[in-house]
């Protein structure tokens, strides 16, 4: 059974943090295919820099929807690697 947080939509807090997620997942979208048809190194560089800098605060929007501590956050942390 997994947990999954079921947001209220009409409540402004969840709203929020929905849209801040699908605007995150939308920015990603559009990053990955940039970086795949990357042709110059630095060019590669600086968008793979803005995938995981919008990896990470998915990654952190998703533990704080979860209400992870500190010590769940690391063991997922360890757990992907």
């Amino acid at each position: 059974q997994l947990p999954i947080p079921k947001l209220n939509l009409k409540n402004p807090p969840s709203r929020a943090a929905h849209d801040k997620l699908v605007a995150l997942v939308d920015k990603m979208l559009l990053l990955v295919p940039k970086l795949r048809a990357a042709k110059s190194e630095g060019d590669r560089a600086t968008l793979q820099n803005a995938v995981a800098a919008t990896d990470r605060a998915i990654d952190a929007l998703v533990y704080e929807l979860y209400g992870l501590t500190a010590e769940e956050i690391a063991l997922v942390e360890v757990s992907a690697k």
